[in-house]
């Protein structure tokens, strides 16, 4: 089966509660189905979003009785907390996502991902530079 990097942000809190509770509940069920269909959840394990789609993941592994570890893989970064604990979770060998070195094409979970979603999103803080190779 598939490897999929789920990748964005769930937004701003909404003044609105039942949007961002929309918005919770999308990620939590993309992250379920992605592991009940015998994919492999990749993520960043640094936001909210992470964290959402991890919840829904183990949901669906509890559900089938698989092994989380083996369908949850997050990354951080030496400077990042994570957002959860769910699954297993790797130390990124890159310090910095946003300043990745000559010969290290891109973050570990792009790099083996066969598939990356992106959903919504929110202030956009940083720019990957990535060096030329």
């Amino acid at each position: 089966m598939g490897k999929i990097l789920v990748v964005g942000g769930l937004g701003p809190p909404d003044e609105d509660s039942k949007l961002s509770d929309a918005r919770k509940l999308f990620a939590e069920v993309v992250g379920y189905e992605i592991v009940s269909r015998g994919h492999t959840l990749l993520g960043g394990c640094r936001t909210q979003l992470d964290a959402t789609l991890a919840k829904g993941g183990r949901s669906a592994a509890i559900d089938q009785k698989l092994e989380i570890s083996k369908c949850i893989r997050s990354w951080v970064t030496e400077s990042t907390t994570p957002s959860h604990d769910i699954g297993e979770i790797q130390r990124s060998q890159l310090v910095d996502w946003v300043r990745v070195p000559r010969g290290f094409l891109f973050p570990e979970p792009i790099q083996i991902s066969d598939v990356v979603i992106v959903i919504g999103g929110g202030k956009v803080h940083t720019t990957l530079r990535v060096g030329r190779v």
